[in-house]
């Protein structure tokens, strides 16, 4: 048995505080907590830091791909603060203040502007909407703030539309990885009130340059070292023992830790791995998958104009960017495809693309295929109304993750946002007692 004291600098240290997970919700709470040097320990099952938001180098095609496409959205201020925070390189990021789209049945094109949401009056003219689309379907927004908790987007706007397929759909189903048929309308108004209807910078949309990981988790990880916060690999948490309304011991699959009666545990893992550790603790129980396929080319970006990341309607892929002679494309909710062949589903992204594609051979390419089972909750009325907050019935454990109650959908503001708001609330509980 490990007891939770520790020496240091021939002091004894009785209060810690053991971060379970070092993925980007537990980088989150440890920065935070390091603010005013506590004394944290960050436990991780796996060999690497960083859980869904990665990236590794990939022997088949040769170059290092993200486990995921992500952008990031202006509004996205807790993103931006831990970047900051981390000492991130600023050029890691590249802003673009409109989304450029493609419909695949037709090949027409069009650009979203978020700043015709935000100044409605130039909705007027025909030319700022997108093609297809009214006046009125852009006044449709304005039914989401009455929404009810259990009405989905197809519920309050009208989901027979060029504007549904042009505009809810892919946004819908890439902010929340759900249809707007399952997909919670208070949830996707949330996300357009902090983001493409609140202004200028907070609309833009930002690609990521670098890696995930050089970008997000090596940054955190030096930052955490120079703290004196190191990460415990290969860590898992098989059980904890309680006593009274406390964690008393933590039983990682190597050895076990007695806690002190003022250790605190912060808990930053997948929701079933909550249901497994905490008897009775309520937890959203569905996900969504996502997939992701990544096409190794040998020529410059082959995209319409040289977009670096386009937005696709009227076909299997929804997002297509590119990167260092790496075609990726993603497809958010991907329940349909996830259990098919890879070689199916590369072949058939491809196939779609290629009359987009200024690329001189038709043969399918290297290609990797990333399938996330669980990529994140399914984010319907009905689990959104199980995503619990971060205080626990056990006084000593708080939970964390982008699943839990952060307002916000399963994306890397919301990771962030749930570890700040744990290690806020965890200090909050001290300076109480």
């Amino acid at each position: 048995m490990i007891n939770g004291t520790i020496l240091s600098k021939g002091k004894k240290i009785n209060k810690k505080i053991y971060i379970i997970g070092a993925g980007l919700s537990g980088l989150s709470a440890a920065i935070k907590l390091s603010e005013n040097n506590s004394n944290c320990i960050i436990l991780e099952a796996t060999d690497h830091a960083g859980g869904r938001c990665r990236s590794f180098n990939d022997n088949l095609l040769k170059s290092k791909i993200d486990n995921g496409n992500h952008v990031i959205l202006g509004g996205n201020k807790h993103t931006f603060e831990y970047l900051k925070k981390v000492g991130a390189n600023h050029k890691s990021l590249t802003g673009f203040s409109k989304y450029n789209f493609v419909d695949l049945k037709t090949l027409e094109f069009w650009k979203l502007k978020p700043k015709h949401l935000y100044l409605p009056f130039l909705l007027f003219m025909s030319r700022n909407r997108i093609p297809g689309s009214s006046i009125d379907d852009y006044f449709s927004i304005l039914k989401l703030p009455f929404s009810n908790l259990n009405q989905t987007l197809s519920k309050v706007v009208n989901d027979n539309s060029t504007f549904f397929n042009r505009f809810w759909e892919p946004i819908c189903t890439a902010a929340l990885n759900t249809s707007p048929s399952q997909a919670s309308a208070k949830l996707i108004w949330q996300v357009l009130k902090e983001t493409l209807i609140r202004g200028k910078s907070s609309s833009k949309v930002y690609v990521i340059n670098d890696g995930l990981t050089e970008t997000f988790i090596q940054p955190a990880i030096n930052y955490l070292f120079r703290k004196g916060i190191k990460i415990a690999y290969g860590s898992r948490l098989t059980k904890i023992s309680f006593s009274g309304h406390n964690a008393r011991t933590l039983h990682l699959k190597d050895r076990n830790i007695l806690l002190n009666p003022d250790d605190k545990i912060i808990l930053t893992l997948p929701p079933i791995e909550i249901s497994r550790l905490l008897p009775n603790n309520v937890v959203p129980e569905k996900t969504n998958p996502i997939v992701n396929i990544h096409f190794k080319l040998q020529t410059d970006n082959p995209l319409p104009h040289k977009n670096i990341f386009l937005g696709i309607t009227n076909g299997v892929s929804q997002w297509v960017f590119y990167k260092n002679e790496v075609l990726s494309v993603t497809v958010s909710d991907a329940i349909n495809l996830v259990d098919q062949d890879p070689e199916i589903i590369a072949r058939r992204t491809w196939e779609e693309l290629l009359p987009l594609l200024n690329y001189p051979n038709s043969k399918l390419p290297k290609f990797r295929v990333i399938k996330e089972r669980n990529a994140t909750i399914a984010q319907t009325p009905a689990q959104e109304n199980k995503r619990p907050d971060c205080l626990t019935v056990w006084k000593n454990i708080f939970l964390a993750g982008d699943w839990t109650n952060t307002g916000l959908p399963s994306t890397i503001e919301g990771a962030i946002k749930s570890g700040v708001t744990a290690a806020n609330m965890l200090q909050k509980r001290e300076s109480k007692n």
